[in-house]
């Protein structure tokens, strides 16, 4: 198998992939701020109402992911609709700004969401239309690793925003997130321009005859199964807007917080292309499952009580997981779906990833509300457990490797 630089770069890896970063920059600049942002211009109760804001937001975006995953593998071309989806969420981030309560801070949240929905499955699809098999892991796991330095930037960027326009470092006032929301305007324009310019859809050997019919489900048995162990495993994965609460809990400062966060996907950076690699060799299921593991003993130990010393490992340990599942499992989907049918593949995967952020996002808000933060840390562990366990009992193993 060929290796060379060439053959791992196809010719919309790299654009792809910068398109992704720049909206991730973006992105990035505002979203450890929401739970901050939220608890300055709301007099309710914080946890609870974050966990309706983002479970809905990605509901929709889910729902969303598969629809036009689905609708477009009908159409003649993928690219509009991921030039919609960046359009629309780059537009509404920066009204964020305008937000002077909960549910304006919720409709602009939503619309963003609904952005991701419509992009999200049409780019994986023309991401891995134009990446040979034997590259799929790399090319998902370089992608996403371009995506997480956008997510270093960003908040490195909101942290020097709010130093700059803060009266006091240590207390932003609404003002200073209102600097981020509005600035976050720029690297998302460039991001959409990249894809317009830039991403080449490879449509050879496209055959209208081909397209999957409506509401025919294009995965077989193995995938399936795997669907089902990813629903189970994500019930547990509520919104990571809830470790950063956590973090401010443990004694980061507010002003720390993007930098956390831009520390945590230093780690997912630093490796994810050699773990998707190394899926390219040994197939997708062992570093997949030792990411589901991964993600279980960070949960638990989420439970425990920590120092601030210990939020910033645990964090770096949290984007080993990623690193770990992010682009092996968008291979695995690309490995076992038939080509003409990526788009609805990629959109089942997406949904299912968002879709239960509603019950999960619900699930852990009201449990940290009415319990405490170690009942909902370790109801997230039981869940990413029980995934682990389903997926290797019923999963064929070598199926990824064939």
């Amino acid at each position: 198998m060929r290796t060379d630089g060439k053959k791992l770069f196809s010719k919309n890896l790299i654009p792809v992939s910068l398109a992704s970063m720049f909206n991730d920059i973006a992105s990035d600049m505002i979203y450890p701020l929401i739970p901050l942002f939220l608890s300055a211009v709301s007099g309710v109760q914080t946890t609870f109402i974050l966990g309706i804001i983002e479970g809905i937001a990605e509901t929709v975006a889910a729902i969303g992911k598969y629809w036009f995953g689905e609708l477009s593998d009908r159409a003649r071309s993928k690219k509009p609709f991921a030039i919609t989806g960046y359009t629309l969420s780059n537009a509404s981030r920066p009204l964020m700004a305008l937000a002077s309560n909960w549910w304006t801070l919720f409709i602009f949240r939503f619309l963003d969401r609904v952005g991701k929905g419509i992009r999200t499955a049409p780019r994986d699809a023309i991401l891995s239309g134009s990446t040979p098999r034997e590259n799929r892991g790399f090319a998902f796991s370089f992608h996403r690793a371009m995506d997480n330095l956008g997510a270093v930037i960003g908040p490195l960027a909101a942290s020097l925003i709010l130093l700059i326009f803060a009266k006091d470092p240590h207390y932003p006032c609404i003002v200073d997130y209102q600097a981020v929301f509005w600035l976050s305007l720029a690297p998302g324009l460039i991001s959409v321009l990249i894809f317009v310019f830039f991403v080449k859809e490879d449509r050879s050997g496209h055959d209208p005859r081909s397209r999957p019919s409506a509401g025919k489900t294009p995965v077989r048995k193995d995938l399936r199964i795997f669907f089902a162990a990813l629903f189970i495993f994500t019930l547990g994965n509520s919104s990571d807007a809830f470790l950063i609460l956590r973090a401010k809990e443990a004694g980061i400062s507010v002003i720390l917080i993007p930098v956390l966060w831009s520390f945590f996907h230093l780690f997912k950076i630093s490796i994810s292309p050699l773990f998707g690699k190394l899926s390219d060799r040994i197939g997708r299921v062992k570093p997949m499952i030792a990411g589901w593991i991964l993600y279980c003993a960070v949960y638990f130990i989420f439970s425990l009580n920590l120092s601030a010393i210990m939020v910033w490992v645990i964090f770096a340990v949290y984007g080993i997981y990623f690193a770990l599942t992010e682009g092996v499992e968008k291979a695995l989907v690309a490995d076992l779906a038939p080509k003409e049918a990526h788009g609805k593949a990629f959109g089942l995967y997406n949904g299912i990833t968002g879709i239960t952020k509603l019950p999960a996002s619900i699930l852990f808000g009201l449990l940290w509300r009415y319990f405490n933060y170690r009942i909902a840390f370790l109801t997230g562990a039981f869940f990413s457990l029980a995934a682990v366990i389903f997926f290797l009992l019923l999963f064929r193993r070598k199926t990824d490797e064939r």
